[in-house]
């Protein structure tokens, strides 16, 4: 999907984003715990990924229909 001349600074967005999640994640969990219960890093958990679903297919679908618009 990604043009070859851009693949170097996706991987490293994609890089930076994943080193944040790690130190951020833990975190975030831990106080979540603390403050609101047991169950609340997993459903901050599950309202992240929907919103990270919801946005991956966004994107997806834009960038096809831009393929599809370059190539007709």
């Amino acid at each position: 999907m990604t043009p070859p001349e851009e693949q170097g600074q996706i991987l490293g967005i994609a890089g930076s984003c994943s080193a944040l999640a790690r130190i951020a994640g833990p975190t975030w969990a831990g106080v979540s715990f603390i403050k609101f219960g047991i169950s609340a890093p997993f459903l901050s958990g599950t309202l992240v990924m929907i919103v990270a679903l919801t946005l991956s297919l966004r994107v997806t679908k834009s960038t096809s229909e831009s393929k599809t618009e370059r190539v007709a």
